[in-house]
C-alpha cells in the first residue's frame, strides 16, 4: 500500500502542482498536498475493502437464501413424489390381498 500511495502522490506532485501561475504557496505547500493526497488514497482503500465485505456479506447471504429456498422446492417437490409411489404401491398391495365380496 506504501507504494500505491508513493506512487499517488508522486504522479500528483510532478502532475498536477506544477501548473503555470500556481505558486506552492497558495495551494499550501507541498508538504500538505502530500498530506492530502496521501490521506485521499487510504480513504479510498479502506472504502473500496468496507465496500467489497459488505458487498459480499451480502451476496454470501442472498445466494445461501436462494439456494435454501431452491432446496427445499426441489426437496419437497422429490419427498411428494416418492410418498405418491409408496402409497400406491401399499394401497394396489391391500386391494389385492381383501378377498373380493360377490365375487
Amino acid at each position: 500500500m506504501q507504494y500505491l500511495i508513493g506512487a499517488v502522490v508522486g504522479s500528483f506532485l510532478e502532475n498536477i502542482l506544477p501548473w503555470p501561475g500556481v505558486s506552492l504557496l497558495l495551494l499550501g505547500g507541498r508538504a500538505l498536498c502530500r498530506a492530502l493526497v496521501e490521506l485521499c488514497v487510504e480513504l479510498c482503500v479502506e472504502l473500496r475493502i468496507e465496500l467489497c465485505v459488505e458487498l459480499y456479506v451480502e451476496l454470501c447471504a442472498e445466494l445461501r437464501a436462494e439456494l435454501c429456498v431452491g432446496l427445499r422446492v426441489e426437496l419437497c417437490a422429490e419427498l411428494r413424489a416418492e410418498l405418491r409411489i409408496e402409497l400406491c404401491v401399499e394401497l394396489r398391495a391391500k386391494l389385492r390381498a381383501e378377498p373380493r365380496a360377490g365375487v
